[in-house]
């Protein structure tokens, strides 16, 4: 009788451990699942930023942003570390300079650290696209930048331009348009839409667009002239002198 009971009180131990290491590990597991979900959603959260900095303006087929990046292009290596906005910073320097070798490297570092982003494969796009003039793989590397962040106006202003340098002239339009119903004042998208309704000679549906952006493009002589021929031929001809 005293050995059944201590064999029942050895289960007891035994069983009360089990639950204890089980509750243990549930717990560990949960606050692993946890930190797994906030660091996902972390790295998620750089994919919806707001990066309006990345800014292409399109003129006489295309031509990238003036702007250049706080952070000099070649110092990619040092800021290997840094967090996605000082990676985006000096992509735009590099853009800027047109150092399309490091812009490359940029986006290799974008790609390994924030691999939920979009803006690796978005940046191998314009190295595509600007540097090789391999359309194919740069829409093949737009659209998996698009998979990241669906909807992303910057991703599809690079998507238009693609489809603009293929003769796909209809669908980059209609890209264009979606953006600009989203958000009417994108000087880039405003120019763009400008300029094609102006090689089509629809001047009136040129001013709609131009007239927005005369104060950002004052200093863009095509621009200027462009906006003074459309005035001429839509009777506005004391403004078309102006200009």
């Amino acid at each position: 009788m005293q050995k059944n009971n201590f064999i029942f009180l050895l289960f007891f131990i035994l069983a009360s451990c089990a639950t204890t290491s089980e509750s243990g590990n549930n717990e560990k597991a949960q606050t692993n699942e946890e930190k797994s979900s906030k660091e996902k959603n972390g790295e998620e959260s750089t994919a919806k930023q707001d990066v309006k900095e990345i800014d292409l303006n399109y003129s006489k087929g295309f031509k990238l942003s003036e702007k250049k990046g706080k952070i000099d292009c070649n110092k990619y290596l040092e800021i290997e570390k840094e967090d996605w906005r000082g990676l985006v910073e000096s992509a735009l320097s590099c853009i800027y300079d047109k150092n399309w070798s490091n812009l490359s490297k940029v986006a290799d570092i974008l790609s390994h650290n924030h691999l939920k982003a979009p803006w690796g494969p978005y940046y191998k796009s314009i190295v595509a696209s600007e540097r090789f003039r391999d359309y194919q793989r740069a829409e093949w590397m737009i659209n998996l930048a698009a998979k990241k962040s669906p909807k992303n106006d910057i991703i599809n202003y690079q998507l238009a331009r693609i489809y603009w340098n293929t003769n796909r002239k209809p669908q980059a339009y209609d890209l264009m348009e979606e953006i600009r119903k989203k958000d009417p004042n994108n000087s880039s998208v405003l120019r763009f839409l400008g300029d094609v309704e102006y090689r089509d000679r629809n001047f009136k549906k040129t001013l709609k667009h131009y007239s927005k952006i005369i104060p950002k493009f004052s200093r863009d002589l095509e621009f200027r002239a462009a906006l003074a021929t459309s005035y001429f031929y839509t009777d506005q001809k004391e403004k078309s002198l102006s200009h």
